[in-house]
């Protein structure tokens, strides 16, 4: 009984969550760069990434940061990074995680099978779909008075909404040349 609802639980709490890909469409746009920055990001968002990760990217808004306000210091830190486990071993925790939370909130997915499973448009794909400012307020999307949030930027609750009232398949008629579908 036990086992049964062991299974039960991992199908209810992780099916859920599971995408199933195809590694040869993910390989298909993958580079050298692409899977370096990828890794860089995965292990920044797990927190299992070091120092040494960063010891050659960090910069001066990093130093500022953890409070290396003179000029000279700085720039003299970022011409020997070594420095830092010399004489500011204290600072690495400080900018283990600056570099970190910029590691996260900079990356972008270049992968555009990922961007697709993700409901990113393509890189280059410069068509940006927004929503009529009364389909937003039907769903309770008021934190873009504006109107220009992008609808693949639009709060997950809200497209599995949309979805479910079958906007998202009205838009897949409408712009059939989108591949973030």
């Amino acid at each position: 009984m036990e086992l049964t609802n062991m299974l039960k639980r991992f199908l209810m709490n992780g099916v859920p969550k599971m995408v199933v890909k195809m590694s040869s469409r993910a390989k298909k746009y993958e580079t050298l760069d692409i899977m370096k920055e990828a890794d860089i990001y995965i292990a920044a968002s797990l927190k299992v990434d070091t120092f040494n990760a960063y010891r050659y990217t960090f910069d001066a808004n990093t130093l500022i940061s953890v409070g290396i306000f003179d000029r000279r210091e700085r720039q003299r830190i970022l011409m020997k990074p070594s420095l830092i486990e010399q004489e500011y071993r204290h600072l690495i925790p400080a900018i283990l995680e600056h570099e970190r939370e910029k590691t996260i909130k900079n990356y972008v997915e270049k992968n555009d099978y990922y961007r697709m499973l993700n409901g990113q448009p393509a890189l280059n794909d410069r068509e940006v779909i927004y929503l009529d400012i009364d389909v937003l307020d039907k769903y309770g999307y008021t934190e873009d008075p504006d109107n220009r949030t992008p609808l693949h930027q639009l709060p997950s609750e809200i497209l599995l909404a949309m979805e479910a009232d079958g906007i998202i398949s009205e838009l897949q008629e409408q712009y059939p040349h989108k591949k973030c579908w």
